[in-house]
């Protein structure tokens, strides 16, 4: 096994993660797949695919995954870590449930960030062995980019996720490390779903706010359903994710899908004014 076959992928029980994970595997990469049960397990059936418990909130759990990589591939190291968990929570700010919030920035920043910390002294070994650029690639969204209304704590962690992104990219090329953001649209995957699991508990919320907020969520859900229909594949990102890594030097900024790459442009041609009144008029009603 070469230094260029150890990857870690986190998050990888379903959606991107999963799909990335099988991509690298049948690109002949060998893959750690980091997830939080070991019921997973049993999707990650493959050769090239060893399944790892990995809860990347927790140091403890950080800890002992890493140990167990740092024995299976020696002196090789690694060639990439894929920050791939995350979360969603959908929430106005006036009914936004703080440990939600602080739960998911946990996830989608702090576990990330720490992740990646861990993870320099393997990635440096497999830069030392193969005399390549090590990656780190970072799933972040097309919402690291724009704010939309309903879901502003998702917006500022992916923000968070592009910032911190660029930031280390200038700071570890000199390394041998490259630091890459996969900002997807939307996506084909449970994670929609999963983000509009509270919605029925935030319109329980009585205040003389309540229809206004009732009726934008109803309307963000409506919007998704929508987005849902058209939305990219898992496979497409995990294909963006596969080409990053064979590339001697990563990407900066990748956008994945028709809507994202619109979004994208719509958000550096308008003026800023222009832009949210445009977002507004889908996503917001006034009642």
């Amino acid at each position: 096994m070469n230094s260029q076959t150890n990857i870690l992928v986190t998050g990888t029980s379903t959606g991107i993660g999963l799909a990335t994970t099988i991509a690298l595997a049948n690109s002949g990469y060998h893959v750690f797949a980091g997830v939080r049960k070991e019921s997973d397990f049993k999707q990650l059936n493959h050769k090239n695919i060893t399944p790892i418990i990995l809860d990347v909130t927790s140091a403890e759990s950080r800890k002992a995954a890493l140990e167990l990589i740092s024995n299976q591939v020696g002196n090789n190291g690694l060639h990439a870590l894929v920050n791939n968990a995350g979360i969603n929570y959908v929430a106005p700010l006036e009914l936004m449930d703080e440990a939600k919030l602080r739960a998911m920035m946990d996830i989608n920043v702090f576990g990330l960030v720490a992740m990646s910390k861990e993870v320099l002294p393997l990635l440096f070994q497999g830069r030392k062995q193969s005399g390549l650029h090590t990656k780190i690639i970072n799933i972040s969204s097309i919402g690291g980019a724009i704010g939309l209304p309903w879901e502003f704590g998702y917006h500022a962690s992916k923000f968070a996720v592009n910032g911190l992104s660029q930031s280390l990219r200038i700071e570890l090329a000199p390394l041998g490390i490259d630091v890459t953001a996969i900002m997807p649209g939307a996506i084909k995957t449970p994670f929609i779903d999963k983000s509009k699991e509270g919605k029925h508990h935030l319109l329980n919320v009585v205040n003389s706010r309540s229809n206004y907020y009732e009726t934008n969520l109803n309307n963000f859900e409506q919007i998704s359903v929508t987005a849902y229909k058209t939305a990219s594949t898992p496979e497409k990102v995990a294909k963006s994710v596969v080409n990053q890594i064979r590339k001697s030097r990563s990407s900066a900024r990748v956008r994945v899908g028709a809507d994202a790459k619109l979004l994208n442009f719509l958000a550096w041609l308008l003026p800023i004014n222009w832009f949210e009144g445009f977002v507004a008029s889908l996503m917001v009603k006034k009642v």
